[in-house]
């Protein structure tokens, strides 16, 4: 072989030589791929409800201001503010007097006609058989015919006017309409009140309602008769069930709000003016599937979840839904045979390797 060969030949040897030596001297310093220690834990299938939650107010459904139906003089006042009352209880008096003396003079009056229409009754009987005979003539018979009816028409007045006065009478007792409590006393003894004057305000405690706000948003999804659960705030009480009764369909421009109200009767120790939490039932899904919130991490692709595929971590993009008590509804992204990775998840990317140390319950 001739010298100038050898000048190409061996320095490609060599390169060859080195190449071979570093490549046998990568493989042996090449790293396993990391393996993540994971817990992991099956989805689980049970039902949910999304819900539509306010704080609002509970009201009255029955709230009236009391007032006098007759003129006259307080001469007593039997009900103080605070007071719970039963329907008729009297709650203050009026000077009867002058009551007393329109209802006698009424019931005089009456009694003064009464036996004066008996007797005109007796006339016309009379007149009537003696018309018959010819005694008497037709114009004797309708002048005692329209005395008559005269005086029955006055009896009827004085009759009237009588009632009047004894209903008047009464009416100077002012007593409560329905069951309640007394929220507001608006008069005192010595006061004299014009007719119509407002001495009470009665606050029925049975029927309340419930007054709920909720945002404009939810315009769509809150309707009469859905079912709601309400909680007063520091009561014990378990959730009391209703439904909605009123949507009203106007939004209120100082808070972008509108309003619902939701009937009940008082289970015993609610008042009205209390806070109220309300929680309105959208939907329920009877067979919802649902991953530990932990479970659940944020990507550039959105929300994952990482299901466990042998000993790899597939990563899964999902729709949540509602949460409960730690764990968070999937819409769409999971199957109901998934067992998806827990604790670590934070840590993974798509087909990352995994070791399982735990099962999560």
């Amino acid at each position: 072989m001739n010298r100038p060969a050898l000048h190409f030949i061996l320095p490609a040897l060599l390169l060859l030589l080195i190449t071979g030596c570093g490549k046998k001297e990568d493989s042996a310093n090449a790293k396993p791929q990391r393996t993540v220690p994971v817990s992991v834990a099956a989805v689980r299938s049970e039902a949910v409800e999304e819900l539509e939650t306010s704080d609002g107010r509970i009201e009255s459904l029955r709230a009236p201001t009391i007032n006098t139906e007759v003129a006259g003089r307080v001469v007593r006042v039997f009900a103080d503010r605070g007071v719970a009352v039963k329907a008729g209880a009297v709650l203050a008096e009026l000077d009867t007097g002058d009551l007393k003396l329109s209802a006698q003079s009424a019931n005089a009056d009456a009694a003064r006609l009464e036996p004066m229409v008996a007797n005109q009754q007796n006339t016309v009987n009379r007149y009537l058989a003696l018309r018959k005979e010819g005694v008497v003539s037709q114009e004797m018979l309708d002048n005692a015919q329209t005395q008559l009816a005269t005086l029955k028409h006055q009896l009827n007045g004085a009759r009237s006017q009588a009632a009047l006065a004894g209903r008047n009478l009464k009416k100077a007792a002012i007593t409560a309409p329905f069951d309640g409590q007394i929220d507001e006393r608006l008069i005192s003894e010595g006061d004299y009140l014009d007719r119509g004057k407002p001495v009470f305000r009665l606050v029925a405690t049975d029927h309340l309602q419930a007054r709920l706000p909720f945002p404009e948003t939810a315009l769509q999804r809150i309707h009469p008769g859905q079912a709601v659960r309400l909680t007063v705030t520091g009561l014990k009480n378990a959730p009391l069930n209703t439904v909605i009764a009123y949507v009203s369909p106007q939004i209120d421009a100082a808070n972008n709000a509108f309003y619902a109200t939701a009937e009940f009767i008082n289970p015993g120790n609610w008042h009205p003016g209390a806070s109220v939490t309300a929680e309105v039932v959208i939907e329920t899904r009877p067979a919802a599937l649902l991953v530990p919130q932990v479970s659940v991490v944020r990507r550039p692709a959105g929300e994952v979840v990482y299901v466990l595929s042998g000993d790899h971590a597939v990563q899964r993009t999902v729709e949540t839904g509602v949460s409960k008590n730690g764990w968070v509804e999937i819409r769409h992204g999971l199957q109901a045979n998934d067992t998806v990775i827990v604790d670590g998840a934070a840590y993974l990317t798509d087909k990352a390797a995994v070791k399982v140390l735990e099962n999560r319950p």
